[in-house]
């Protein structure tokens, strides 16, 4: 599987472990700027 993926992350210096951890930063980042926009509408 990781295989399929590493031409697109060499691009990036990307490894395929990394790119799961900046999967997962980004999901959180995008979570926390929903939370904060719900709480600045109210």
């Amino acid at each position: 599987m990781t295989q399929r993926y590493k031409p697109l992350l060499a691009g990036l210096h990307l490894s395929y472990p990394h790119y799961l951890v900046m999967v997962v930063l980004w999901k959180q980042e995008g979570a926390r700027r929903l939370l904060n926009r719900g709480q600045s509408s109210n």
